[in-house]
């Protein structure tokens, strides 16, 4: 059966373009640039479909409303904006326990996810789940530097011993996989592997073949998840260290946060010539507490509604997993200036890191992006095998407009 399954793969398959090395897996689309998955904004006929839909409820309501407390230009933005992080937001994944040293962008935004800690009877060392709006990720660090499929072996310039693989799941889904050792560490070997939820599975299936779903298994993978693999830690060389109740946030190295107080409601801050840096740490309020699946939700309405942050511009998206440990990463070009900010709680504070940089800042941009997004959490340990939420884990409501 396998063999069959493999052999009519083949015949979907289609050669990835100029930045891969023999790499013939379906799904995989030469017209996607290499660098696609740093564009967390979704575009295409589908989103702008969705879109256009939702404005005309927008318009609608507007028109039938009384209250004016917004323009409806503003509201078009609020709505289309909450759109984008829930349902067309990225998932970026940083894993640094237990010896991994990878970082890689799925395309699809992030619900719910649980890590958990392998096996000490395997070579499993970690193991990673997560619920994405249209199907499923999974992935598993081992300690084995070998692949186990030794099928459908593929070359790119950051991996090494690579295969890919569609299978079925016990539950008896169709995932796709890859399989692969990273070229700087040759003790751990990856698996990450996608799969669709039967309710996307069934749509694809009433309009197209069942080459059609395999190609829709591997393109995430392919397009998306095998160009963004690069070491995790990299970004340690260009930054500094700065530890606050357990969180450890990277720094510029040019950047000597200054503390203002008082405790509850804190900034670490740096005024840079062409750049300001931040950690602005505040008190949970105990409704917050009482309500953390609502948490999220606020942290992105505020940054979009609040315009000298948002600037009304269009927003990139991500929840980005610092292996148990989910935030919220926001990033806008603005009219002078470009800010990155990401999110993050415990049980008593929010912890938000921001840069603002001039357009014309020498430090690219991934760099800056990189920087803050990093994290480490010295109690990530009580994160593990605990359902997380992530952007797309928004409460009903989200297009009530208040």
């Amino acid at each position: 059966m396998k063999r069959i399954l493999m052999a009519a793969l083949c015949l979907s398959c289609v050669t990835l373009g100029s930045h891969a090395i023999d790499i013939n897996i379906p799904g995989a689309d030469p017209t996607v640039p290499k660098d696609a998955y740093q564009n967390y904004r979704k575009a295409g006929n589908e989103v702008q479909k969705t879109e256009n839909i939702i404005a005309n409820q927008i318009r609608d309501e507007y028109n039938n409303n009384g209250s004016k407390k917004w323009t409806l230009d503003e509201l078009l933005y609020f709505t289309k904006e909450l759109y984008h992080s829930t349902k067309q937001s990225s998932s970026v994944f940083i894993l640094k326990d237990n010896g991994a040293n990878i970082k890689f962008t799925v395309p699809e935004s992030s619900q719910f996810g649980k890590t958990i800690k392998g096996d000490p009877l395997t070579t499993d060392v970690q193991k990673g789940n997560f619920r994405l709006i249209e199907g499923n990720i999974h992935y598993t660090v081992r300690k084995s530097g070998e692949s186990q499929v030794k099928e459908n072996l593929f070359s790119y310039p950051t991996v090494r011993n690579a295969t890919w693989e569609i299978r079925q799941t016990k539950s008896g889904a169709l995932e796709g996989a890859i399989n692969f050792g990273v070229k700087y560490d040759p003790s751990l070997s990856y698996h990450i592997s996608y799969d669709l939820i039967k309710k996307k599975e069934l749509e694809l299936l009433k309009t197209h073949d069942q080459q059609y779903v395999y190609k829709e298994l591997m393109s995430p993978l392919v397009n998306y998840v095998l160009p963004s693999i690069e070491p995790a830690k990299q970004i340690l060389s260009k930054t500094k260290p700065i530890t606050i109740n357990g969180f450890t946030f990277q720094t510029l190295k040019s950047s000597d946060l200054v503390y203002h107080g008082p405790d509850n409601d804190s900034i670490y801050i740096y005024d840079g010539k062409k750049y300001r840096e931040g950690i602005m740490v505040r008190e949970l309020k105990p409704e917050e507490l009482a309500n953390r699946h609502q948490i999220n939700y606020k942290l992105i309405r505020f940054f979009i509604m609040y315009k000298p942050y948002s600037d009304f511009k269009p927003i990139q998206y991500a929840t980005v997993w610092n292996d148990a440990t989910p935030a919220i990463y926001m990033e806008v070009e603005r009219s002078k200036s470009r800010m990155y900010i990401q999110s993050i709680y415990d049980d008593k504070y929010l912890y938000t890191h921001f840069i603002m940089a001039d357009l014309d800042y020498k430090t690219p941009s991934k760099d800056l992006r990189d920087i803050v997004q990093y994290v480490d959490n010295a109690n990530d340990k009580d994160k593990y095998a605990k359902s997380q939420a992530g952007m797309g884990a928004i409460p009903k409501g989200i297009y009530e407009n208040k």
